[in-house]
C-alpha cells in the first residue's frame, strides 16, 4: 500500500505504541484505505525495558511495570492518531475510527500463521471489500 498523508500519520502512531507502552512489540501489519490490521505481543509481566536500537538492557525497573489493558492501548492509539490527523488539517471534526475495534487472542502457531497470512494478502483482497472506498467513491 502507498500510504497517503493521513496513513503515514497512522504508520507513525502505530510503530510509537512500544514507546509508549514498553511491554508490547509490534508484529506484522497493514495499513489499508479505510482500515488497520495488526498483531500487538503483549508481554507478561516483567521488569527489564530495552531500547530497541540495543540488545542489552538500558535499565532495570525495581517493580513491574503496570500493564495497561488492550483497549486502554488501542484507546491510546487511535486517540493519537485522531489528534495528529485533526492537527495537520484533515477530517477535522470528522470521526476517523469506527466505534470499537475486532481483537482475537492468538491461541497457537497454526492461528499466528493464518493471520500473518491474512495480513500480508488483504491488500490484494481490497476490491472485494464492501466498505472499501474507493468502490464507494461516485467517479
Amino acid at each position: 500500500m502507498n500510504l497517503n498523508p493521513i496513513g503515514k500519520i497512522i504508520d507513525n502512531a502505530w510503530l510509537e505504541i512500544p514507546n509508549h507502552f514498553p511491554y508490547v512489540t509490534l508484529d506484522a501489519y497493514v495499513i489499508m484505505p479505510n482500515h488497520l490490521h495488526g498483531i500487538l505481543q503483549i508481554k507478561s509481566g516483567g521488569v527489564r525495558l530495552s531500547s530497541p536500537l540495543h540488545t542489552a538492557p538500558i535499565r532495570m525497573s525495581p517493580q513491574p511495570i503496570k500493564r495497561q489493558p488492550l483497549g486502554m492501548i488501542v484507546g491510546s492509539f487511535k486517540s493519537a492518531v485522531t489528534k495528529h490527523v485533526h492537527q495537520a488539517g484533515f477530517l477535522t471534526q470528522q470521526p476517523i475510527w469506527q466505534r470499537n475495534y475486532f481483537e482475537h487472542v492468538i491461541r497457537d502457531d497454526k492461528d499466528y500463521e493464518r493471520i500473518i497470512e491474512y495480513i500480508k494478502v488483504n491488500p490484494l483482497n481490497r476490491d472485494l471489500d464492501n466498505e472499501n472506498l474507493e468502490k464507494l467513491s461516485p467517479v
